[in-house]
This record gives C-alpha cells, structure tokens and sequence, in this order.
C-alpha cells in the first residue's frame, strides 16, 4: 500500500480552461454565480442561484430515469467492487460515549460489533 507523504509531494500545477470553454455544467462555470454571491456576503442571490443548479440537476437525474440511462462520467465509473477500499476500511474503530465500537465491512453490509 502506498503511503502519501506530503512534505515530499509537489503539488501539480492547476490547468484550467477559461470560462468560455468550459460546459455548463463544469463546476467553476455552474458555480460561478454562487460564488461572487458569497464573496459579496448576498445571501439571497446565493441561495437563488443555487437553486437554480440543484433544480437543473433534479431535472437531469429525473430524464435520466426516465430514459432509464445514467449520466456519463467523464473520469470515474460506477463499481460494486472496489479490493483497496475494502482493505482499508475492513476494520474501522469509532468511539462512541466513551465505548470502543468496531465497523466491519463484509459483502457491503455494515456491521457493528463490541458495543
């Protein structure tokens, strides 16, 4: 297993492309709007214009059911099996109110333990 030590990484440099270029739906473009709001403090606006994307968005997943198609991932896809994160998270320890619980992973079911 890999270990990231970020005191030896170097960060990669950010390339993005202009506003013009970007899909209506790539983040800086279909946030923009939200985020001047919020730099001017105009919590309204904010509000509003994140509606408006989360309504586009709703519309979107809602012709997707309906044409029952999925929307196409640029640089991920969708998987039920995944070896490297059930390694990491097969024992998982939580405290809570002072007890030791264990999460255990198994066949993509949850479980706790020792409580």
């Amino acid at each position: 297993m890999e270990v990231f030590d970020p005191e030896k990484t170097q960060p990669s440099p950010l390339i993005v492309a202009s506003l013009d270029e970007q899909d209506d739906f790539e983040s800086r473009k279909a946030w923009k709007k939200v985020a001047d709001a919020i730099t001017r403090g105009d919590m309204d606006t904010t509000s509003y214009e994140k509606s408006i994307i989360e309504n586009r968005q709703r519309a979107m997943r809602k012709q997707e059911k309906e044409k029952g198609t999925e929307w196409e991932r640029r640089f991920f896809s969708r998987t039920n099996n995944f070896p490297m994160f059930q390694k990491l998270v097969c024992t998982f320890w939580l405290s809570n109110r002072g007890r030791l619980l264990i999460l255990t992973l198994t066949g993509g079911q949850g479980g706790r333990a020792g409580q």
